[in-house]
């Protein structure tokens, strides 16, 4: 389908490993636009018995087939994860530039999976994704946290942050 890249970011942060996969076949058709992406893939990551608050649950950054364009609301992607205070589908939209810029950078979403050791970093730098260790910024609110990650890594940053309750 048009609008796609067909290709996902699968990020394990326990082994702080990058593994680019296909979309799998048809679901690009079949669930058109990131929130239905996302809670296609969550379904078949997650069931009953997976933990909200454990390595086992991801946490899904998507986009759809508009992000990126000149359609409005273009710019927008979905988080998609189980939710801590009910268990089932959670999900949210955002906007801003991290969705377009993600979607340029030639995949179509994150599937974020484990749990890293330490604070980590997961960094998009066109096709390139790495990890930055970032203890330094553990417990900044977002505005401190965006300021000081911008200072260190380029003021074209774009970042999608939780902050200190996360």
């Amino acid at each position: 389908m048009s609008g796609f890249h067909n290709r996902l970011a699968w990020i394990d942060l326990a082994r702080r490993q990058v593994e680019i996969r296909p979309l799998e076949g048809g679901d690009a058709e079949e669930f058109i636009g990131g929130g239905n992406l996302g809670a296609a893939i969550l379904a078949r990551l997650t069931d009953g018995k997976t933990d909200p608050l454990g390595p086992q649950n991801p946490l899904i950054f998507m986009t759809g087939p508009f992000t990126n364009t000149l359609v409005p609301q273009g710019s927008r992607y979905e988080v998609v994860s189980l939710s801590p205070l009910t268990g089932l589908y959670g999900e949210s939209c955002s906007g801003g530039s991290f969705g377009s810029r993600l979607k340029a950078s030639g995949v179509d979403g994150l599937i974020v999976t484990g749990a890293a050791s330490e604070p980590l970093l997961i960094v998009v730098d066109g096709a390139e994704i790495s990890f930055l260790a970032a203890a330094q910024w553990w417990g900044l609110d977002t505005y401190d946290s965006d300021q000081a990650i911008k200072d260190k890594l380029g003021k074209r940053l774009v970042a999608a942050l939780i902050g200190p309750a996360g």
